[in-house]
């Protein structure tokens, strides 16, 4: 009970530094401040633009190659621990 009301104490303080606001503009460039807001789209058209897979060959590869050594990794540690 002793200790109940220190820490309180430093739990209030700790939330009053966590709400504490950041000041924006001294981190901020003039031409940050004055750019204009960006144009608000739908979510969806959003999440088109970005939605398309970018893979090439090379990549395509690697990743099947990583898929491999990562399932060979698995069987390995299933055995290892007697599955």
């Amino acid at each position: 009970m002793f200790l109940r009301l220190p820490l309180c104490a430093l739990a209030l303080s700790l939330t009053a530094v966590a709400c504490s606001p950041i000041e924006l503009q001294d981190h901020s460039t003039a031409a940050a401040r004055l750019a204009p807001y960006p144009s608000l789209v739908p979510i969806e058209t959003a999440q088109a633009e970005h939605s398309e897979a970018r893979t090439d060959e090379d990549s395509a590869e690697a990743l099947s190659s990583r898929a491999k050594a990562l399932r060979a990794r698995a069987r390995a540690l299933v055995a290892q621990n007697g599955g």
